[in-house]
């Protein structure tokens, strides 16, 4: 039996296309086991967490659980989070860390969150993208 130290919960959009294929590849990459990736329409947990629906609507949020003991982090620095515990990306964590000191790492996932509709050809379903600015086609 693995023994598992902590494990980072993932809230993503569940309902946009493209957050459903980054959640894939996280479970795919995912070779340490810590990883839970889950909608959170499907999946109201974030609640417990201290976290609104309209926060994690925004953003991705991790949720890194090692017993009582919990981080949260949301946006840039949960993608961050991300690239640190999935070994496969590992390559791309300086220029992440560079990203987030010269401050354009969270100006860029900002501009790409507020604009995921546009990103994914307007692939929000239901309506899943309430106040994300884009073209309607």
């Amino acid at each position: 039996m693995k023994r598992q130290f902590f494990q980072i919960t993932v809230f993503v959009d569940g309902k946009c296309a493209l957050c459903r294929r980054m959640g894939l590849w996280i479970r795919c990459l995912d070779w340490l086991g810590l990883f839970r990736v889950t909608s959170y329409h499907e999946d109201a947990r974030f609640a417990d967490y201290g976290l609104s629906f309209e926060a994690v609507n925004r953003e991705i949020h991790t949720v890194r659980q090692r017993g009582t003991r919990l981080q949260i982090d949301g946006g840039f620095e949960a993608v961050l989070v991300i690239l640190k515990y999935l070994p496969p990306l590992w390559p791309l964590l300086p220029f992440a860390v560079l990203l987030r000191w010269l401050g354009l790492g969270p100006v860029l996932y900002r501009r790409w969150a507020e604009n995921r509709r546009v990103f994914v050809g307007g692939a929000c379903e239901d309506g899943s993208c309430p106040g994300v600015r884009g073209r309607k086609r």
